[in-house]
Parts: structure tokens; C-alpha cells; sequence
């Protein structure tokens, strides 16, 4: 079966890559469509299989009302590109081209699986003004329930209290949660790991890793290091990622004010391989979610969390809601207060002081991860998923 995937970004997020290579390794065959937006990002989605093209369409540094406009020569771009597919599903990893993706599966005669993978509505009211944010969320849900009644099949992520699992039932029976987990039998490669250690010999290491943003906690993950190194001098901080909400100016302007150039590090997206070998060689990983509402109501969702676990690194994580309810239950790290610069802190300096329960806590995560929290599990309910689809 041929499988279209218009994507919103200029590369797969992590779980739709996931799924793809799964679909891929089970004789579908794929095409990707790019919304190129005019950043900088590496184009490598990690798979040499996958046919990708870019769709041109900029997108920063203009008004928002140029920004309609642009979106609207985006769909036009990519609906003629699309109709002359020949597809027999379309796999809709975003809310923004699920109208788009219902107008070509119904024109072509095509299944159409939507891949609700993150709190669409939420995110994409948080930057409008505080007043309208509740009126703009209930339209945007209002709208995304009437779409969801004509798709084949839906992909949830998990959500506290089964919330989104409730509302998209209402609309569709043909529901799979499928949790944002990493490849168990994923490796990182050697020779960068061995340069790794030599770089850092006699360093601790703190590590950040995915979509930076003030709301996961950057600043206070800069912030709580600046405490930490008045006790531990040896300590360094490495963030791997790109900014998701333009605050690199004032991440940049934070470090400088600190006098900390020479021990934080800021490194571009990196593949998955060559970012594990980083992990492999830290010792804590943090996961500092600030109090926000997406992160309120996220469950077993923070991909970073569970590839902490998979490195064998002690996580620090939020302690409000159910995003650390993992690292409790499995024991494989601390919860603090993610806006307590000096909680942060204290904690750890603990674990680089302890090495040994950092180790055992990093254990535990490994465990948990071969148990219970890896994608050779996941990927048996998006294959069950497609299989209906092909039944029908």
C-alpha cells in the first residue's frame, strides 16, 4: 500500500519518524512532503528508504497577516502536488493539514489516518493574547471534532486522566493511544562516544536534549547550573536541540549575564545516533517542564525523559501533574520543582556527589525502558492499527 505524509515541519517529528520506519520495515511505501519553512535544519530524517520532497514556502520574519496569506499559497502548493499522487493512505501528522489531507482522501478514494501527537489546540492559542486564548481553544476543538468524524483511523498520545482519549471518542471510535517512545536497539556510535569522553575527561556533565523553549525549562536549567557550579567548579551544561519559541536571544543574553560561555553548551539538532553518544557520555539528564497546561495534562509523552532512561542516565524532572509520574514509579530519578532555581540545584548536586545511587537510578530507567516504555511494543498497536484499515 503507498502511504502520502504532508508534514508540517521540515523534518519528521521523532514518533512519526518512528512510525514510518515501521510502516517502511512492513512493505508500505512512503512519500514525504515537507513544509519547508526557511530554516536552517538538517534534512537528514535518518533513513535513506524515504522519498522527501521540500515544499518552498517561507515562513519567519513576516506579519501575521502575511502569514495567512503564505499558509493559504501553501495549501494551494501542496494540493496540487498531492492530487497527482497516487496513494492509497493519507498518514496526517498535524491539525493544520488535516482539511487539506480529508480533501485529498476523499478526491482519491484514500484512508486517511490523523496522528494527533500533540496538543494541537493548546499550542497553537499559547501566543495569542491571554483574553481570547479560551474562545480560540473551544473553536479550534470544535472544529477538530467535526474533522475527526470523517477520518479512518485516529493516533493519540497519552493524556492525564484520558482526556483527549474521552473527547476524540466522542467523535471516533477507531482510537489507538501510542505512547512517544524511543527504539530500545537504538546505538550510539562508538568512535563519537570515545571522542566524547576524551573531551569531557574530568568534567561532570549535565545534558538537555530536543525543543528548547523557556516553557522546558532553558532558563531555569541555566539558572539552577549556576548554583551548581559554585559547589561542583568541574560541571558542564550541553543543550542539543533547535528553539521552538524564539527565545534564543534571550537564552544567549542569560548565559552571557551569567559569565557562562565557557561551560554551557548550545548544539544544533543532531541524528539520533550521534546524539546518544552525548547522553552516553553525562551524567544527569534533565526535564525541567515548567507548569504550563499542556504540560499539566501530558502523560508518559516526554520523549527526552525516556531516552534519559534508555542511556542509563538519572532523570530531573517536574514533580506537578503526571509528566513524572515515570521517574517516581520506576525509581529513576528526582522530582523537583521546576521553578526553584535552587531546588534544581540541590538535587543535582546530590546525584554528581553520589554517584553510585545516580548509577542505580539510572539502572532503573534502563529497566523500565526494556520492560515497558520502548517502541518495538508501541509499533504493534500502529501495525494493528493499519491492519484494520487494510481489512476494511
Amino acid at each position: 500500500m503507498k502511504i502520502i505524509v504532508p508534514n508540517h515541519h521540515e523534518r519528521l517529528s521523532p514518533r512519526v519518524l518512528n512510525e514510518v520506519k515501521t510502516l517502511l520495515a512492513n512493505g508500505y511505501t512512503i512519500k514525504i512532503f515537507n513544509w519547508d519553512r526557511g530554516r536552517n535544519f538538517p534534512k537528514d530524517n535518518g533513513d535513506k528508504r524515504l522519498y522527501i520532497e521540500n515544499i518552498r514556502m517561507p515562513f519567519r520574519g513576516i506579519s501575521k497577516f502575511l502569514k495567512l496569506f503564505c499558509f493559504f499559497f501553501l495549501y494551494i502548493k501542496l494540493f496540487k502536488k498531492l492530487q497527482k499522487e497516487k496513494f492509497d493512505i493519507v498518514h496526517c501528522p498535524n491539525l493544520a493539514f488535516l482539511p487539506l489531507s480529508l480533501l485529498l482522501a476523499k478526491i482519491k478514494k484514500a484512508k486517511l489516518v490523523y496522528d494527533a501527537y500533540d496538543f494541537y489546540s493548546i499550542d497553537v492559542v499559547k501566543k495569542a493574547p491571554h483574553f481570547l486564548r479560551s474562545l480560540l481553544q473551544t473553536i479550534i476543538e470544535w472544529g477538530e471534532n467535526k474533522l475527526i468524524k470523517h477520518v479512518d483511523y485516529v493516533l493519540i498520545i497519552d493524556s492525564a486522566n484520558d482526556l483527549l482519549l474521552k473527547r476524540y471518542r466522542k467523535f471516533n471510535s477507531n482510537i489507538k493511544v501510542i505512547n512517544n517512545v524511543p527504539y530500545l536497539n537504538l546505538k550510539p556510535e562508538l568512535g563519537q562516544v570515545s571522542h566524547l569522553s576524551r573531551k569531557y575527561e574530568g568534567n561532570k556533565v549535565l545534558i538537555y536534549i530536543g525543543g528548547i523553549a523557556v516553557d522546558k525549562g532553558s532558563i531555569k536549567s541555566i539558572e539552577a547550573f549556576n548554583l551548581v557550579k559554585k559547589t561542583i567548579p568541574n560541571v558542564k551544561l550541553i543543550f542539543i536541540g533547535n528553539f521552538l519559541d524564539g527565545s534564543e536571544k534571550n537564552f544567549i543574553e542569560c548565559v552571557k549575564r551569567l559569565r557562562m560561555q565557557q561551560c554551557i553548551e548550545l548544539i544544533d539538532w543532531l541524528p539520533y545516533e550521534k546524539m546518544l553518544a552525548y547522553l552516553k557520555i553525562a551524567d544527569v539528564g534533565l526535564a525541567l517542564y515548567q507548569p504550563t497546561t499542556r504540560h499539566l495534562i501530558s502523560r508518559r509523552n516526554a520523549r527526552k525523559i525516556f531516552t534519559y532512561m534508555l542511556c542509563s542516565l538519572p532523570v530531573v524532572t517536574s514533580d506537578f501533574g503526571e509528566i513524572g509520574k515515570v521517574v517516581k514509579e520506576e525509581k529513576c530519578g528526582i522530582l523537583v520543582d521546576p521553578t526553584n532555581a535552587k531546588d534544581i540545584a540541590n538535587v543535582v548536586i546530590y546525584l554528581l556527589k553520589n554517584p553510585e545511587q545516580a548509577k542505580r537510578m539510572g539502572r532503573n530507567g534502563r529497566l523500565a525502558v526494556e520492560k515497558k516504555y520502548n517502541w518495538e511494543l508501541e509499533k504493534l498497536k500502529l501495525l494493528e492499527a493499519y491492519k484494520k484499515l487494510a481489512d476494511r
